[in-house]
């Protein structure tokens, strides 16, 4: 559902209560409660109500946004077919990314920490993210052996895991799939797939993804921060590089990590270095 198509719905509705956003779900067939609201509500997936001015009668209950109430219905048949939470925070980020009015910075913010979740909180969370990260290398049976693969992965997964990156060991692991050069792009572009050109390129995105994960974990994205990161997406694309993907959002994020006194230019220059990278999908919302 692109932004367009977002827009006409909403139009039709009025701002809803807690109530209305659960009425409208079931009356649709959705399964949904105020648990579910005020659950999606803490992850970023929807904005907070606004509080209503309490009147001579009383307090009222505080309202969603027309938009909020379309992006609800849209989350939940996101998850009826078997979308991840992850997922739906990458939509919520993507409407973000594209539209000032439409998903408010907060909000985004606390989709992307929902989106990163915590990898270090066991190796299974490691393992499938580390999955999502390497799926070009370690999915295709014609780079290296089974157990050259597994044994890349379960390095990348403990890099996810523990926050350090061995880079000795990475490329120790990574050279039975990466090398050859020529057979290793070839299988990755049979497939029409775009990935790492070499190890040392899918190390460069390990650090961007570890040091952009340690700051939002930390809290040190701030919504001023996010609002900057999107500025330098926006020009990126409008320079003619194509579409920002979340990799864009992931790569400016751990470069003003890194290194904090880069300029905008010189980190939209390094943004490039996340079109190597297939393991994060781009920012599009579903249609």
């Amino acid at each position: 559902m692109d932004l367009l198509d977002l827009q006409a719905i909403a139009e039709d509705l009025e701002p809803g209560t807690i109530d209305d956003l659960v009425a409208t779900a079931i009356s649709l067939g959705y399964k949904a409660g105020p648990r579910l609201v005020h659950d999606w509500v803490a992850k970023g997936l929807i904005d907070r109500p606004t509080r209503q001015r309490v009147g001579r009668t009383g307090s009222q209950k505080a309202l969603h946004s027309p938009i909020q109430r379309v992006l609800f219905l849209l989350q939940l048949e996101m998850r009826n077919s078997g979308s991840s939470i992850q997922d739906l925070a990458n939509t919520v980020i993507g409407y973000w990314a594209m539209a000032d009015d439409w998903v408010p910075t907060r909000q985004a913010l606390r989709a992307l920490r929902t989106w990163y979740g915590d990898p270090r909180s066991s190796k299974a969370e490691a393992h499938r993210i580390s999955m999502e990260q390497t799926a070009p290398m370690t999915d295709d049976p014609r780079l290296g052996t089974a157990r050259d693969r597994r044994e890349f992965l379960h390095a990348v997964r403990d890099v996810f895991y523990t926050g350090r990156i061995d880079e000795g060991l990475l490329r120790e692991k990574g050279k039975p799939i990466f090398e050859p050069k020529d057979h290793y792009l070839s299988v990755v572009h049979d497939r029409d797939l775009t990935a790492a050109a070499d190890i040392d390129t899918f190390i460069i995105f390990l650090k961007m993804i570890i040091s952009a994960g340690r700051s939002v974990s930390r809290g040190t994205v701030t919504e001023e921060l996010l609002n900057r990161a999107r500025t330098l997406m926006r020009q990126h694309s409008d320079s003619g590089r194509g579409r920002v993907g979340m990799a864009d959002l992931v790569s400016i994020l751990g470069l003003f990590a890194l290194e904090p006194d880069l300029t905008g230019t010189q980190i939209t220059a390094c943004v490039s270095t996340a079109r190597h990278n297939r393991g994060i999908d781009d920012l599009d919302p579903p249609r």
